[in-house]
């Protein structure tokens, strides 16, 4: 009888040893005093291993031990590790312990006493971390209660100190062993680490609980320390186990309960312990069982069984889906019993029942359309035309007969799924060939060995050689193909019981790379089949190829071939050479260019780039390419500044598999610019009106010369941003200039020249706020006849060195109106004339310059867009009041723009 293969214990691949702890440290060492910790090595797989230990390079560290140990399964092994020194100072030094497939380092650490007496004063102080949330009121409580010792004695030492709450962490939180038979064991490693605060030590204590055992019960654990505590679930009898667990700490003041699930659903045998002068120190250990509750193989939930109702009213013959879920509602029930029915004695039992009710259903309803046609009779249909006039022909001549003969019906086989009289070969439960898949998994499991009485009397039953020819195993190789390295993959290994009863079938997976396949052995019920999901999963490259041994009830060996080419992990490039050359119309300031890598694997890859620089760099840099997909790379070149040839090569690193380069070529033609001026000093503009000039770009060279304005100071735009200038060539760029505030501007505009060094243009310029002012104080028209026009002349004085406008609304009084004083006749012009000073404007204008809102402002002129900056920062605007009207003539509007 095989135990635990259903609940085994499987460690990921890597971490078959475990050490506590995983540092050592000695604290305040004293010369000629030798130290000692205590170091457990634990074996957490399930096969042997030899640790081999590398002592440290320093004197001063020594571990008593052999060069090399052997451990078994579940157990561990202690190291002391001393520590002697004749001169007091840090040392630090390093413990390696070494396996098959395992290499740990454990620090050593050694420090001198620390000094906590301060220069200067006979006070000893003590500190301790403040923890306590009433650390203040039983301070408060304390000092009531002090004696002004420092006033008797100012000699005597002042002490502090403050309370500290102790606290531990456990993991895993809670405890779930699955199915345990009676007499047998569940163990699961439970870790208590100390989460105090440092130079606090912590004392737990675990009470006994009924058929819970815990090993150690008790234990000291200083600041940070850890510890693998063994809780095992021993149940006496039947039933499930609902049970808490209590870790007192603290001198039992403070408690933390874990819980713990269990259920013992069958009785188990009680194991005979070796007695007398057999007996040797392996028997004394306990067996561990360790459990993993991650994979954990729970018991089924109950379906809902009146599916099967449901299913048995369907047709299964037309139905396909039936089938299955008769199938999936069959693997949810208990395990087979003597009387129990197998899924294909299931099968054919519904489709009798059906059939049954198929032919009641049918003589049903020809029974209610004969009662039909008993109350309702319909004519008679002379079908044979034996009324018809005689007309001297033949009746039937040359036609076969409508009238049925019974005589004439040929007699046909009778269809069986299995001939009654068929005895050339032996024949199974079922009689079906059972189809194996070896890519598709069954999901359940059965148990791993025998539990009755019944099923051990046919699990070790001998087999005759007809008897193993119903038993279908297969496939008989396993060829996984390529597989990555430090990946997994799963294929099924089936086999199918046509036997009255049931057989244990035990897999022995030796090797390394197979030590992931579950479940080691299965007793299979009669009629039905059972999968072994075989893994393969290596470090290294190579060629496995390995024989697999199974049993039939322990008696009848057989071989299973396992094949698979380990390889490590492949990305495929596109491209292995990229150019980059620059099109003669292409105004990019950089070039790139896309790469696709492909994962033909059956794993994810992880990809990074290195070697990327100023000239060439990688999109992402880092990614994962999942099984059999691809991902697109880009590659940007940015040409230097001096045109030379630029090549480079981007290494692309793969995760678990070999590097692959990429080279790269990139060179754009040298090229020269220069402004033709030196710099561009605007003077003096008014704050909010635009000024625009033209600037020359002068290209010396013989190649075409491509900018890029880089840089650009706050109120200053370029148009275009960038262009192309022909060899021997000129270009010009548009600088439009718009300052909202009085300010000195002095900055520069930055060129990029592709293949060229950049170009720099300093900007000058110096805004101010126009000062208007009326000559007038008032303006008086006296006293008017009605229907007479009274005209008033007004002056406006601009004593700044800017020009600046006015926005006049005379809307609200309709009797008023501005026109220009017209030049007088007895002088020559004035130079400061001019005949544009006063314009009418519409009211759309009006609010636009002012900054209003209109439903035409989506689609405004380009002489007003150039005033809506003004929003009377550059104006000194007389608004006499504003009204919803928009007038279409702006002679008729009353609103002036007066620019001075």
């Amino acid at each position: 009888m095989m135990r635990g293969a259903r609940n085994a214990t499987i460690v990921p691949h890597g971490k078959h040893l475990s050490i506590e702890p995983p540092s050592i440290n000695f604290e305040n060492i004293e010369a000629n005093m030798k130290y000692i910790q205590t170091l457990v090595v634990r074996n957490l797989s399930t096969y042997v291993k030899r640790i081999r230990f590398q002592v440290p390079k320093s004197q001063e560290f020594r571990i008593v031990t052999e060069n090399e140990i052997g451990v078994a399964p579940g157990l561990s092994v202690s190291v002391d590790v001393e520590f002697l020194t004749r001169k007091v100072d840090d040392f630090f030094d390093k413990l390696v312990v070494v396996a098959e497939d395992f290499r740990g380092e454990v620090e050593l650490c050694a420090q001198r006493p620390q000094e906590k007496a301060r220069k200067g004063e006979g006070a000893v102080t003590t500190m301790a971390r403040q923890v306590s949330p009433t650390d203040a009121t039983e301070k408060a409580d304390r000092k009531k209660n002090e004696l002004p010792t420092e006033e008797l004695n100012p000699a005597l030492p002042k002490l502090e100190t403050s309370s500290v709450v102790p606290s531990i962490k456990v993991s895993p939180d809670m405890l779930h062993f699955g199915q345990c038979p009676v007499n047998h064991r569940r163990d699961i490693v439970l870790r208590i680490t100390n989460s105090s605060p440092p130079n606090t030590s912590v004392e737990f204590e675990i009470p006994r609980v009924s058929h819970m055992r815990v090993h150690p019960m008790k234990g000291k654990l200083a600041a940070g320390q850890s510890t693998n505590v063994v809780v095992s679930f021993m149940p006496k009898a039947l039933g499930k186990y609902n049970q808490d667990i209590s870790i007192k700490y603290g001198n039992s003041q403070y408690s933390h309960t874990l819980h713990c699930y269990g259920e013992a659903p069958v009785l188990g045998e009680k194991p005979v312990p070796v007695k007398g002068l057999e007996r040797t120190g392996r028997d004394f250990d306990p067996e561990y069982i360790y459990v993993n509750q991650e994979q954990l193989n729970l018991p089924p939930k109950a379906r809902n069984l009146q599916s099967l109702t449901k299913i048995m009213k369907e047709d299964l013959e037309r139905n396909q889906y039936s089938f299955d879920a008769l199938d999936s509602i069959m693997m949810d029930l208990p395990e087979p019993t003597p009387y129990s029915l197998s899924p294909s004695a299931m099968q054919e039992y519904v489709r009798n029942k059906q059939r049954y009710n198929k032919l009641l259903k049918d003589s049903r309803i020809r029974r209610k359309i004969r009662q039909k046609e008993e109350l309702h009779p319909s004519e008679p249909v002379d079908i044979f035309y034996e009324d018809d006039v005689n007309m001297g022909m033949l009746p039937g001549s040359g036609l076969k007969s409508p009238r049925y003969n019974v005589w004439e019906i040929p007699v046909d086989k009778l269809h069986l799924e299995r001939a009654l009289d068929d005895d050339s070969a032996a024949e199974g439960v079922t009689g079906h060939r059972y189809m194996h898949d070896e890519n598709k998994l069954i999901k359940k499991k059965y148990k791993a060995g025998p539990t009755t009485q019944a099923e051990v009397r046919e699990c070790s039953a001998s087999l005759e050689t007809w008897q193993l020819g119903l038993i279908s195993f297969g496939p008989a190789v396993l060829d996984f193909g390529n597989v990555y390295v430090k990946s997994t993959v799963v294929k099924s290994f089936s086999v199918f019981n046509d036997l009255p009863q049931a057989i244990l079938v035990a897999m022995q997976y030796d090797a390394e790379e197979l030590s992931r396949s579950t479940p080691t052995s299965q007793v299979v019920p009669s009629a039905h089949a059972a999968g072994f999901d075989v893994s393969v999963c290596s470090a290294t490259p190579q060629n496995f190829q390995r024989q697999v041994v199974y049993t039939i009830n322990g008696i009848h060996p057989y071989k299973l071939l396992v094949k698979a080419t380990i390889t490590p992990v492949q990305i495929r490039m596109s491209r292995a050479d990229l150019n980059f050359r620059f099109s003669e119309d292409s105004l990019e300031k950089t070039l790139s260019e896309k790469l696709m890598l492909d994962n033909p694997g059956n794993a994810p890859a992880k990809f990074s780039w290195q070697g990327a620089n100023q000239s060439f760099a990688v999109s992402p840099v880092s990614g994962v390419i999942p099984r059999g997909g691809s991902q697109g790379v880009e590659v940007i070149f940015t040409p230097p500044n001096s045109g030379q040839t630029m090549e480079g090569y981007l290494t692309l690193k793969v995760e678990d598999g070999n590097d692959h380069s990429l080279r790269c070529v990139g060179q754009a033609p040298e090229a020269t610019l220069n402004f033709g001026v030196k710099r561009l000093d605007l003077g003096v503009l008014a704050v909010g009106l635009p000024a625009d000039r033209s600037i020359p770009i002068v290209n010396g060279g013989k190649n075409v010369a491509v900018y890029h304005v880089d840089s650009v100071p706050d109120g200053v735009g370029i148009s275009p941003m960038r262009g192309r200038v022909l060899p021997e060539g000129r270009a010009e760029i548009d600088v439009h200039v718009l300052l909202d505030r009085p300010m000195q501007l002095e900055s520069a505009v930055t060129l990029n020249v592709r293949g060229g060094k950049p170009i720099r243009l300093p900007i000058m310029a110096t805004a101010v706020n126009p000062n208007i002012e009326f000559m007038e104080d008032e303006i008086e028209f006296g006293q008017l006849t009605l229907g007479a026009q009274g005209v008033v002349p007004i002056s406006l004085k601009n004593s700044s060195a800017v020009e600046g406008t006015h926005y006049v609304n005379l809307q609200p009084y309709p009797e008023f109106s501005l026109s220009l004083l017209e030049e007088r006749q007895d002088t020559v012009y004035d130079a400061d004339y001019d005949a544009n000073a006063l314009q009418p404007i519409s009211l759309q204008q009006y609010q636009l310059a002012i900054g209003g809102v209109t439903e035409a402002q989506a689609a405004p002129s380009a002489t007003i867009g150039n005033k809506t900056a003004l929003m009377g920062a550059t104006q000194n605007a007389t608004q006499l009041g504003t009204q919803n009207e928009d007038e279409d003539e702006e002679s008729n509007s009353q609103v002036y723009k007066i620019t001075v």
